[in-house]
């Protein structure tokens, strides 16, 4: 009797261990695991926001008349009425006269006609707009310097000059091709 009561305590410990102490101990090993990782999240969660944070008072600190120049730069939509609007008043300062004005969609996942592996979009749209003018080469000349001094961001991805007439002073004819880049 005294060898079965301590053989009686160890199979009942054994069984206890692999029915009751070994599952709970797993799972209690996962709850940490999860838990840990939900610390990881909240301290992440906690930096983020200390970063918005600090980024929405670098924010406020750019004073309003720096912001209306950025939203100018890169608007948030491009107004194409307003942006014709604005070459036209550009060109008639240098005598030049603005013909027609034409927006042509592009694609963004296309370049130069070659189709680019789709991936994440870019975070501005491109507009390609197309602009026949007329006006002498002086006048033309001093009108792409001002555009390229100008606060709303154009590319001239094509130019052409043609002469309308046989004249010696007559007015060239100028299409041109920009980029003009907006947000949405």
């Amino acid at each position: 009797m005294k060898i079965i009561l301590p053989l009686i305590l160890i199979v009942m410990s054994v069984l206890m261990y692999f029915l009751y102490i070994g599952p709970t101990w797993t799972e209690i090993s996962a709850l940490q695991a999860k838990l840990a990782e939900y610390k990881n999240i909240s301290d992440k969660t906690i930096e983020l926001t200390t970063k918005r944070d600090e980024l929405i008072v670098a924010y406020n600190a750019i004073p309003a008349g720096d912001i209306a120049k950025l939203n100018k730069i890169v608007p948030e939509t491009l107004d194409m009425v307003q942006f014709a609007n604005d070459i036209n008043n550009l060109a008639l300062r240098y005598g030049i006269s603005a013909d027609s004005f034409k927006l042509n969609p592009i694609d963004p996942n296309s370049r130069d006609g070659i189709t680019a592996v789709p991936g994440p979009p870019p975070p501005y749209k491109t507009s390609a707009i197309v602009i026949s003018m007329k006006g002498s080469y002086e006048q033309f000349i001093r009108f792409l310097q001002d555009t390229e001094t100008n606060l709303q961001l154009t590319d001239v991805t094509s130019l052409s000059v043609r002469s309308s007439d046989r004249e010696k002073n007559a007015p060239l004819q100028y299409t041109i091709e920009m980029n003009a880049y907006s947000l949405k």
